[in-house]
């Protein structure tokens, strides 16, 4: 869990720059959550060394798809930032259907993953792995709405 919550403060520290800093920051910073997510997994799995190249290989499957699901949501909070928070009706409609169609793409991968991650870790491994990868999910979360500003009325 204390992996978890300093892998948070990771992210914390590159929602702030979101608005101000270039987009090859944010890719280092990815980069960087990547392996210290990847620690926080090593750290609350127990991943046999039979499995382990499976697992890993999987593993970074799964995360270069969230990756690419996830890019919609940085171009949404950075367009947040930017604007402080006033945008016309078309844009929120066009966030809204952004923000929707994400959370439908990342609930599918987690139902195509979860089969897929069954077919090397027992049932109860697999939901281990994706409740770690939902509590990272979540500290995030809560950061961000914190830090992303209400759209006006």
């Amino acid at each position: 869990m204390k992996q978890i919550v300093i892998a948070a403060f990771l992210i914390c520290l590159t929602a702030n720059t979101f608005a101000q800093e270039e987009n090859d920051f944010i890719k280092l910073a990815q980069k960087v959550f990547q392996a210290d997510k990847k620690e926080i997994i090593k750290a609350n799995m127990d991943i046999s060394e039979a499995d382990a190249p499976a697992f890993w290989s999987l593993y970074d499957e799964y995360q270069d798809k969230l990756k690419e699901a996830n890019s919609s949501s940085i171009h949404i909070i950075q367009r947040l930032l930017d604007v402080e928070v006033a945008i016309d009706t078309e844009e929120a409609e066009a966030v809204w259907q952004t923000y929707q169609k994400n959370m439908q793409t990342k609930l599918t991968l987690q139902k195509k993953y979860f089969k897929k991650f069954k077919k090397i870790l027992s049932s109860s491994e697999a939901v281990r792995y994706f409740q770690v990868e939902n509590k990272i999910a979540a500290l995030i979360n809560a950061h961000l709405s914190m830090e992303v500003p209400l759209v006006e009325k």
